[in-house]
């Protein structure tokens, strides 16, 4: 739950109208992921309201689903999946928070699913918003990122084959529909100007609503003829991704971008977007690599007149400030706090309130460090019983920590290997696992198991008697699953690499796999 103190100033800096509820994502978006999840926005991957082609978009719209997760937000609970902006509110991050960027909508629509809300024979009003994330086509490498959200890393970092997309023809269709009622919306990737299915979106939009407004988050390295084309018949806001204005540490995070060619491109979205009067911004994620840096690109925007946000990055470990140890993380509050910023432009004011509200977001962390005395606990577990486990050092189990608060989507690959290794390579002792269990977050270790157990069905053999039962239940349950179900348990265990490992395969039962797919097919 967030902060009631918290709360206040929160909503001191909202309009009146959109202080009823903490976010208004789910009366008014929907977030379509790459592997056909729909969800209320792009920071909550956990609560899935349907999947397409399994369901149509208006069929997840006034679905039970979305009415549940509403239900949730009218009584301000952010149990189902909004751990993400539940954290960044309560450190003082209000401008970091996803659920802000919805409240110019709140007196427009919410009222009214709000009034209707617990009568399910009436259907709520249309979408006004619709973010696409569809396919994970991308040309760079971006070290912060995975194979989620670029094809380029998946195939030659992860080594994995490309993600099944589920999205077609129909899925435009279906997507026409709510276009003349759209307000907003939203083209993420991998790099949208990549991804052909946008081209056909837009292809409708500017058949149907020339009015929608178009955002497109790019990575600032295509702009082609095809794309100047697009974008002179859109209405669209452009948002840029960088992290350094230092050319080598720009081409090392953003790998195979060039860094002159983005400046340029830079240049000309700024122009586009004065000549369309829409806006140009620059998304930032600060990250081990480039912390020093980001001074500079706020002075950048100041003095350009372009506004900054910046992405709160909690994965990687190796890339997340969240994962600097409390002398590093106080380095850098030192360093942004003692920064004066000269150019003071048209937007000064908003981008050095969200510089402000970075270094709120970094305090909270080294606070949080402090209050839980993570990083000694973990150090004295491992010297009194896992010191032969490598893989276990600090960082590992608060990124575990951080996943498991409902992360895990995104993250499947990742924490396949971590969970994996923990409970399977090493073969952790029962009294050792609840040691883990509790310092990464659960107090039953039982409870920290079934969230691991979750996503991997794995051989009992490899873990203690006391798990034994639990296992058995687990493995034995994919019986009862309809076919849907396994449908969706197949596409996470494929999303996760399983069956491409044979590693990991040889410690699966062939039998429930065998029988799993061929239900999934059904």
């Amino acid at each position: 739950m967030i902060n009631i103190e918290v709360l206040e100033n929160y909503n001191k800096t909202r309009k009146a109208s959109a202080r009823n509820l903490v976010c208004h994502a789910p009366s008014v978006n929907l977030n379509f992921e790459q592997n056909g999840n729909v969800t209320a926005c792009c920071y909550n991957r956990s609560f899935v309201l349907g999947r397409y082609p399994e369901k149509s978009i208006t069929e997840i719209w006034n679905g039970d689903k979305i009415k549940e997760l509403r239900k949730y937000i009218s009584e301000g609970n952010l149990s189902g999946g909004c751990s993400a902006c539940e954290e960044v509110i309560n450190s003082g991050n209000f401008e970091g928070s996803k659920a802000r960027y919805f409240d110019e909508y709140a007196e427009k629509q919410s009222s009214v699913w709000y009034k209707n809300l617990f009568f399910s024979n009436k259907k709520e009003l249309t979408p006004k918003v619709l973010e696409f994330e569809i396919s994970n086509s991308c040309n760079l490498e971006c070290s912060m990122c995975n194979g989620y959200f670029s094809s380029a890393i998946r195939k030659n970092r992860e080594k994995l084959p490309a993600l099944k997309n589920p999205y077609d023809e129909k899925f435009v269709g279906q997507v026409s529909e709510f276009l003349p009622n759209l307000s907003d919306a939203k083209f993420l990737g991998g790099e949208p100007f990549l991804i052909d299915l946008y081209y056909k979106i837009w292809d409708k939009i500017i058949e149907n609503n020339t009015n929608i407004r178009v955002h497109i988050t790019t990575n600032g390295t295509i702009l082609n003829t095809k794309v100047k084309n697009y974008l002179d018949k859109l209405n669209a806001g452009i948002v840029l991704s960088i992290e350094t204005l230092n050319k080598e540490r720009f081409e090392t995070i953003r790998k195979n971008a060039s860094y002159e060619i983005v400046l340029k491109n830079i240049e000309y979205f700024k122009d586009y977007a004065k000549k369309k009067k829409t806006y140009f911004a620059l998304a930032v994620c600060p990250i081990q690599q480039n912390w020093m840096d980001i001074p500079e690109l706020v002075e950048f925007c100041n003095r350009n007149e372009i506004t900054i946000h910046f992405n709160i990055v909690w994965t990687p470990d190796t890339a997340s400030l969240k994962f600097f140890d409390k002398n590093q993380i106080k380095e850098v509050i030192a360093f942004y706090k003692q920064q004066i910023f000269s150019f003071k432009g048209r937007t000064f004011s908003l981008n050095i309130a969200r510089f402000n509200q970075l270094i709120d977001q970094l305090v909270f962390w080294e606070k949080e460090q402090l209050e839980t005395g993570q990083e000694n606990n973990i150090q004295e577990l491992i010297g009194s019983g896992f010191g032969d486990l490598e893989i276990l050092d600090i960082n590992t189990c608060l990124v575990l920590r951080s996943l498991l608060n409902e992360y895990s989507n995104k993250e499947l690959v990742f924490l396949k290997e971590k969970i994996t290794e923990i409970l399977i390579n090493h073969k952790v002792k029962e009294t050792n696992f609840l040691k883990l269990a509790k310092i990464i977050g659960y107090n039953n270790s039982l409870h920290f198991f079934n969230e691991c157990m979750k996503y991997f069905t794995i051989n009992n053999q490899y873990i203690s008697q006391n798990f034994q039962e639990k296992v058995e239940i687990i493995t034995n349950n994919y019986r009862s699953l309809s076919n849907s179900e396994s449908m969706d348990l197949v596409i996470q265990l494929n999303n996760a690499g399983l069956f491409y490992s044979i590693s990991y395969i040889n410690k699966l039962s062939f039998e429930m796999l065998s029988e799993l797919i061929n239900k999934s097919k059904n």
